[in-house]
């Protein structure tokens, strides 16, 4: 049991702090926008119909900004900020 433990620990560790940043900004980001379109009198699927988009603009907006002024665009980036979409999103439905 350890052993598989210290594996998977091992595996989100191996990922890098930068990709982890962007699941939760993105995670905290999809959750405040959803529960301001919840508190505006959006139902609970119009939340992520509003929350998704909006969340993944400001990922994109950030990789934008990225290849300006920074160090490039990193479409693997806008994935991990999908993942912290979604798990936002969850954590606002349950």
């Amino acid at each position: 049991m350890k052993n598989w433990l210290n594996r998977i620990i091992n595996r989100l560790t191996a990922v890098g702090a930068d990709k982890w940043l962007h699941v939760l900004a993105s995670l905290i980001v999809a959750y405040i926008v959803a529960d301001t379109a919840k508190h505006g009198g959006a139902g609970e699927w119009g939340c992520v119909m509003i929350s998704a988009p909006v969340t993944m603009a400001i990922g994109l907006t950030k990789e934008m900004y990225d290849e300006l002024f920074r160090y490039g665009f990193d479409e693997k980036e806008l994935w991990w900020d999908f993942a912290g979409v979604m798990i936002g999103l969850f954590l606002f439905l349950i």
